[in-house]
Order: structure tokens, then C-alpha cells, then sequence
């Protein structure tokens, strides 16, 4: 009888651990293979693109959510898409994505800097850029892949870029 009291006790305290994520139900989204950059090999179902706009309602309704900002004509970000697509694959995990070739607005970027001010310090917003968003919060964020990274990525920085990703998105990953 007491090992069922203590094993009850144990999965109610590690049920309490987990974190509750307010996930917004009507984000008007697309999917998005990502094909557009030029470094995937093949098409992604994990990546969801919607406007920035849209992607502000995460921090306005405490909503939660993996946002990357990208846009397919940087080098940095053609490094960083197919290595987060591994990641969102092997846990997992929707993405949503922002264009940012697309063009936004100077009042939406505002706010995102406003709303993401604990995590951006000094540099700001720029791409690519993945947030971890819990609650209407940004836990955290990741700009670019690795700091050495010059041209492709070499399977040393690779592994390193997707053990950055896995870090910053440990809330995410079951």
C-alpha cells in the first residue's frame, strides 16, 4: 500500500512539472515545405507560415509556440532551416514562420522587440531567429547557428547547431 501511495505521490508531483502551454487555436497559418531554401533536401510538414502580425497574438494572447523569423535569400538562414527542420522532425514540432522576405511592418517589429525585449538584448531582432514562446513569454531565443560558421555548415556545426536548437527548445521536446 505504500509503495502505491508513494508512486501515486510521484507521478502527481512530475504531472505538476510539466509546463501547461496555451496553444491559440485560430493563428491564420499555411503550411510551408520550405523548399524555397535552396539547402533543404527535401520538403518539411513541420513548418507553418504565418504573418508577423499573426505571430504577434503569441505574446498578445499568451499563447505558446516555436517562432523562427527567417527569410530564404540569407546565408545564415540557409544554414539554420534544415537543421531546425531535423530538430522539429525528431521531436516532433510545429514551427511557426515568419517570412521576412516578405516584407514587415516598422510598427510590428517594434512591438516583437517590446514584447521579446528579456530575451533580444542588445541586437535586437535579427535573422534567423527562433523563439521559444510559453504563456505569451519568450523563455528564450537563438540568432543564427554557430559563431564560426562560414559558408555550409561543416557536421561538427551542425551537430552543434542542433544541440543549440534541442537547449533552447527543451520545453518543447517531450
Amino acid at each position: 500500500m505504500r509503495k502505491l501511495i508513494l508512486i501515486a505521490c510521484v507521478l502527481f508531483l512530475c504531472a505538476g512539472c510539466s509546463v501547461k502551454k496555451n496553444i491559440i487555436q485560430d493563428l491564420n497559418l499555411s503550411p510551408n515545405d520550405m523548399m524555397s531554401y535552396e539547402t533543404m533536401n527535401e520538403p518539411s510538414d513541420r513548418f507553418y507560415e504565418l504573418t508577423l502580425k499573426e505571430a504577434l497574438r503569441l505574446f498578445e494572447e499568451e499563447g505558446s509556440g516555436i517562432l523562427l523569423i527567417s527569410r530564404s535569400t540569407c546565408s545564415h538562414c540557409l544554414n539554420a532551416v534544415p537543421v531546425l527542420a531535423e530538430v522539429a522532425d525528431k521531436h516532433d514540432l510545429t514551427i511557426y514562420y515568419v517570412d521576412c522576405g516578405k516584407g514587415l511592418e516598422s510598427e510590428d517589429l517594434e512591438k516583437l522587440e517590446i514584447y521579446a525585449k528579456d530575451v533580444l538584448g542588445a541586437r535586437g531582432v535579427m535573422v534567423p531567429i527562433v523563439f521559444s514562446i510559453v504563456d505569451g513569454k519568450a523563455l528564450g531565443k537563438h540568432i543564427g547557428t554557430v559563431s564560426d560558421e562560414d559558408g555550409l555548415l561543416t557536421d561538427e556545426q551542425w551537430d552543434k547547431t542542433v544541440q543549440t536548437y534541442e537547449r533552447l527548445l527543451e520545453d518543447w521536446i517531450k
